[in-house]
Formats: C-alpha cells, structure tokens, sequence
C-alpha cells in the first residue's frame, strides 16, 4: 500500500481501469492482476497482502461506484479459504490466481445418499493408479455442479474400518466422461441441487489437498468456510469457462445477471426490518404481541449478522457452529413470524400473493437452512465435545 491511503489508491486505479467496452474476462484480469479482486490473499497468490478491511473497502467503493465486483461462488467462499490453509504452494500459485480472475469455479462433492451427517461414512472410493486417481461413487446435493469446473471431493482410499482416518481430499475435475450430474427437483418448485455418479472418474495425481488418508482435516476448513459464508451476493455475473460469460462485455453481462436475479423466484427478508415492513402492510402492526416479536426478530438478525462478520476474521473454535445455528433459528422465527402475520394468505404462490409469494417459497425453504452443512444435531455435538471436552454421543455410527 502506498501513503495516500487504500482507498485513494484503488479509487485513482479504478479510473484508469474500469471501462464498460471491456468483456468480463478482462476486467476481473485486471482486478485480479493488480491483487484488487482479493486484497487480504498473500501476494503470491494474487493478492496485496492486506487486512481484511482493504477486502471490505474495495468492495464498498466498487458497489458505490455501480462497477461489477471480483468473481463469487464456492471457488471464492469455501476451496480458496481451504487451499490457503492446506494447499500445496505449488496448488495456492496456480488455482487461487485463476479463481481471482473467474477461469475457476468449483462445487462441494461431500455427500453421499447414505453419508449426510455422519460423513465419515462415506463410500465413494478412489484408487491411485497410473495416471491418477480412478474415482467410484456417487453424491448427492451438490449445488451448482453441472458448471463447475472442479469438484472439491471427499472420497475414501483406505479401509472403510478407518472412518475418518481413510479419507483423502481429491479436487476432481467435472467436465468428463466419467461425471455424470442429474438435477434434483425440491418441493419449493426449484432445483437448487444434484446428484452426481462417478464412474471411473479420474483426478491427477498431484490432485489432493492435504495428505493422504487426512482429507478428514482438511474438509473441516471447508466446512467451516462454508458455514461462514453466507449466501452468494445477488447480481454477480457467474464465473467459469463453462458459464458462457466470460467473452462478452462487462456492462451487458452485469445487466443479464441482475435481470436473472430480479425475475428468481425470492426468499422473503428474515431481518426484523422486513417482518415490520410485513406487519404495517397487513395491518397487525398495532397487535403488541407482533410487535414484540418482531423486536426479538430483530435482535437475533443482527445478532447473526454480527457473528457472521467476525467469522471473516480470525474467530476462535466454535464459532462457525455457533454462526450456523444461529442462522437456522432465524431462518425458523422469520418463518413462523410471518407465517403468523399473514395467515392462510401466506401459502399463496404467484405475482398476485402477498409480497409476490416470497414468503410462501421461505416457508417451504427454512428448514434446509438447519440441514444443509451439518444439521443443528450435529453442530451442537461438534460444540459439545470440541469446545465444552463433554464425552462423545455413544452412538454405534460415531
């Protein structure tokens, strides 16, 4: 950083960088290049090396500005995190560079139709032979993988007696025969997730994070980057090859990514701003008992929010868990708030619903914020026995 501050610094960049005739693959070049897209990444990896605030700064300055921000998606929330922390310096070089410039994306091969939240048991199996790893199994839920260029996969290597201790951490790559991913419909009309069989699916040899028969490891930081996360920001154009975006110009594929994201079907707001909004326009403001918890809505939103953000920094153990606990309660009390607010009215779907059948789709929707990542079970088990040293559930499956 130079003495004229950051955020003079990249404002007097953007100046003479951004311009609207550029394609998207060159303007996230650019940011990329001169370490913009991801500050707080070391230098190296394709960032500045800075504090997490500069990352924070620029995004404000580029949302002020109404200039398309870096790239998004699980390549940027959970396999960068996990690769800065257990990658091979050779696999931080060259991923996290092309994930910065929106080349790379990337979906979570966890998993498995009978491998959920206990995933240690998992079946998927991969075998070194020459050539690479000769992956066999099959996932189940993984978002975003029919355009996914890599596929962050747990698959066991060892004795399935070793549990934990048998599984390696493979980056898989999705765009080959041996992948084969199938859309799964939801009972909220969507088809958010996949189902993806690999039969003889193949991964390099220099393909695991991590080592061997330690993937256990390795998958709890992405985990954890993921319950950290939060949703995608809204509006941000799909990176990757495979997205068909990168080639046309910033300005009209910024333009189509906002209109998709305007005409998605939408999750009613779970902050208490919004079930107040509700409640005026249904007239139950004046009810004290709504009133009231609304206020409690209120709190526990900013509450997550507050633990939300202190995830992005340094936070001790227990706290990822504890952020997506909270995040589930809030899911559930915004639903039954406003379930409660409007009545039968409420599980109303269409454009002529209340508030355009937003809350119709959150009610059908809240409860997979308790399952997806780990159910609330699992979260208070992992806080149990890591951060209170209580004895382990005595389950046959632990």
């Amino acid at each position: 950083m130079t003495d004229i501050g950051p955020e003079s610094e990249f404002e007097a960049w953007l100046d003479a960088h951004w311009s609207e005739q550029l394609t998207l693959r060159q303007w996230w070049a650019a940011l990329a290049d001169a370490g913009w897209s991801f500050p707080s990444w070391p230098v190296e990896c394709g960032g500045r090396g800075a504090p997490e605030r500069v990352s924070r700064l620029v995004r404000s300055v580029l949302a002020r500005r109404g200039v398309v921000g870096p790239p998004d998606g699980f390549a940027v929330t959970m396999l960068a995190p996990t690769l800065l922390r257990h990658g091979t310096v050779e696999q931080r070089q060259t991923l996290l560079p092309r994930i910065a410039r929106g080349d790379l994306t990337a979906c979570q091969l966890f998993s498995e139709p009978g491998a959920g939240s206990d995933l240690a048991s998992l079946r998927t199996s991969a075998r070194l032979e020459e050539g690479g790893w000769v992956v066999n199994g099959q996932k189940v839920w993984t978002s975003q993988a029919a355009t996914s260029d890599i596929g962050m996969l747990l698959a066991r290597t060892g004795s399935p007696t070793d549990k934990r201790g048998g599984i390696t951490y493979l980056l898989l790559p999705m765009d080959q025969p041996g992948v084969d991913v199938r859309p799964l419909k939801q009972m909220n009309g969507q088809a958010e997730f996949n189902e993806v069989f690999l039969n003889s699916a193949v991964a390099p040899a220099a393909a695991v994070v991590g080592e061997v028969d330690a993937g256990w490891q390795v998958a709890q930081a992405t985990l954890a980057a993921e319950r950290s996360s939060g949703s995608r920001r809204g509006g941000t154009p799909p990176a990757g090859v495979r997205a068909g975006r990168l080639d046309q110009p910033v300005a009209q594929v910024a333009r189509a990514a906002a209109e998709e994201e305007a005409s998605a079907p939408r999750l009613y707001s779970r902050s208490g701003r919004a079930a107040r909004r509700l409640a005026i326009a249904a007239g139950r403001w004046e009810d004290p008992l709504v009133r009231d918890r609304v206020v409690q809505l209120h709190i526990l939103s900013e509450a997550t929010r507050a633990l939300s953000a202190r995830m992005r920094q340094d936070a001790p153990p227990g706290v990822a868990n504890v952020a997506k606990l909270a995040a589930a309660q809030l899911a559930r009390e915004a639903r039954d708030l406003d379930l409660d607010i409007l009545g039968a009215s409420a599980l109303l779907s269409g454009p002529d619903a209340p508030v355009d059948g937003e809350v119709e789709l959150m009610a059908l929707s809240a409860h997979m914020v308790s399952i997806g990542g780990g159910t609330d079970q699992i979260q208070k088990n992992i806080l149990a026995e890591r951060i209170l040293g209580l004895p382990r559930d005595p389950t046959e499956m632990r």
